[in-house]
């Protein structure tokens, strides 16, 4: 995943992953299906700063630290 100009690349992604996005206070502010392996989440939604963004699907979750 590359954040680059307010959006999210991606690729290698399982579709019909879920996509959410929290503050630090873990506060859901974004939340967006995964329809490809591959593609763009616009970003723009959400004010500049930190969060944690999780992936989830059938298989499980995974973490990571957004700066943005």
């Amino acid at each position: 995943m590359v954040l680059k100009n307010g959006s999210l690349d991606y690729s290698g992604l399982k579709s019909r992953s879920t996509l959410d996005v929290f503050d630090t206070a873990g506060r859901l502010v974004m939340s967006q299906m995964i329809q490809s392996d591959n593609g763009q989440v616009l970003l723009n939604p959400i004010s500049n700063g930190i969060y944690i963004m999780t992936v989830s699907n059938d298989e499980g979750s995974k973490s990571f630290k957004l700066l943005h």
